[in-house]
């Protein structure tokens, strides 16, 4: 298995917690030590400075603010909410300001993915990616139905008390709606809908990439003949009502099918993809305008077996599976250079030789149906688009992880027969929550 590499690569993966937190821990005993240098300039040794009941000394450093604000903004969220905001009250204020959240964002990696089976227990959970393994773990927020969309750490998700199934021609009028951050356990409820009739429809969240305000839009059709097609929008602790988007109805009849399928939504801006279909459509979330461009499958000139959009990082990618010779498999990686011109440059060629002794051991006991070997599908990119996971979808297995600096390939947990009634994204915890741009605009703390 190899991956040819076309132009620069990503970024390396973002270390783990545990690495992440005791490099930082070293990085202030060298601070304090007089070891440590900032540029060129040797740091000069801080001491510690005793509390105002002179009855015990604080344990942290009276480092600078500015390196504080260094060290911290380069942990993981979970450390900064669940321990490092407790340490004091300058912490504490420091992770709660907006301008840190923001940038803590800003360097936050996509370090593993949110899985969710679209049957009851509904129960989520959070795989991390290391070089050789998975760890897998609950995610311990309730999510008592099913998670429609992620968004740098928000999770939208429909309520409990509206667990009607999901009849198409049911009326939906009453259904709600919420944002969580599963981190930090904060819940808003987005504005009723007063819409019914709908035969199909999706949710999807994404952010304004300068107010930073987040928002939810809300995609639906009134026939299953595709002719009435309608965008609503709603800005999240803003707007207390839905907003219908009057240029949606621009596109052809042929283009509005893509409209039956969720978004994919990353950098403000929301894409609509099918892998039959050789253009995607994207809104860009701030002004609310639509775009359209073609596929790299258009770009490939056929000859391809299935096309699949990932976010990849902070783009979109898309993965072309071909099959060359008896027991080989490849996949182009096209990366998106711009939202609105369409430019796509391709990044990588990925191969799989099912001959090898070694992908024989990866995939025991996956190569034994005949038609396996077309139906692995990509479904995600992690570790800042390092890896990418794939699944079987015709039969029960695992998630095969895949690196495409290092080659390195392992599987880990397991999935059911009907993989496309999981929700799976690439996911990272945040600090996020509904701030008000002002706030952040103008640097003022705020919780």
């Amino acid at each position: 298995m190899a991956a040819s590499t076309s132009a620069s690569s990503s970024s390396p993966a973002a270390p783990s917690s545990t690495a992440a937190a005791d490099s930082s821990l070293h990085l202030i005993k060298q601070m304090n030590a007089g070891k440590a240098r900032n540029g060129n300039i040797k740091c000069r040794k801080f001491q510690s400075t005793a509390c105002s009941n002179r009855k015990k000394k604080s344990c942290v450093p009276s480092l600078p603010e500015e390196i504080v604000f260094f060290i911290l903004v380069r942990l993981p969220a979970d450390i900064l909410h669940n321990s490092a905001q407790y340490v004091c009250w300058q912490w504490y204020s420091m992770i709660h300001n907006p301008c840190f959240i923001y940038e803590h964002l800003r360097r936050s990696t996509t370090s593993g993915f949110f899985i969710q089976h679209g049957t009851l227990p509904y129960t989520p959970c959070f795989a991390e990616l290391g070089k050789t393994n998975a760890t897998v773990t609950e995610v311990s927020f309730p999510f008592p139905i099913e998670v429609l969309a992620t968004c740098d750490g928000l999770v939208l998700f429909r309520d409990r008390q509206n667990r009607d199934g999901l009849p198409l021609f049911r009326d939906r009028k009453n259904m709600t709606i919420r944002v969580a951050n599963p981190l930090i356990k904060k819940v808003v409820t987005v504005p009723p809908l007063t819409v019914q009739g709908y035969h199909y429809y999706s949710f999807s969240l994404a952010w304004a990439r300068s107010t930073r305000e987040y928002k939810v839009v809300f995609t639906y059709g009134s026939n299953l003949g595709l002719e009435d097609f309608d965008c609503m929008v709603v800005t999240l602790g803003k707007d207390h009502a839905w907003k219908l988007i009057n240029n949606s109805t621009k596109f052809p009849n042929s283009f509005r099918k893509l409209f039956r399928y969720c978004p994919l939504s990353e950098g403000g801006f929301l894409y609509w993809a099918y892998f039959d279909f050789p253009f995607v459509v994207t809104l860009d979330v701030e002004s609310e305008m639509f775009y359209e461009f073609p596929s790299p499958a258009v770009l490939c000139g056929g000859g391809y077996t299935s096309v699949h959009c990932l976010i990849r990082g902070k783009s979109l990618s898309c993965m072309v599976q071909f099959l060359g010779s008896p027991g080989i498999m490849f996949w182009d990686v096209w990366d998106l250079c711009d939202p609105m011109s369409g430019e796509w440059k391709k990044l990588y060629r990925i191969e799989w030789d099912f001959n090898q002794r070694r992908s024989r051991q990866v995939f025991k006991g996956l190569l034994s149906q005949p038609a396996v070997k077309t139906a692995f599908a990509p479904i995600a990119w992690v570790n800042n688009g390092e890896v990418v996971l794939f699944c079987v979808s015709c039969s029960r297995g695992p998630y095969i992880a895949y690196n495409v600096k290092t080659g390195e390939t392992f599987t880990f947990g397991s999935h059911a027969y009907d993989v496309w009634s999981y929700f799976w994204r690439d996911y990272a915890y945040s600090l996020v929550w509904l701030t008000p741009s002002s706030l952040i605009t103008r640097g003022r703390g705020g919780s």
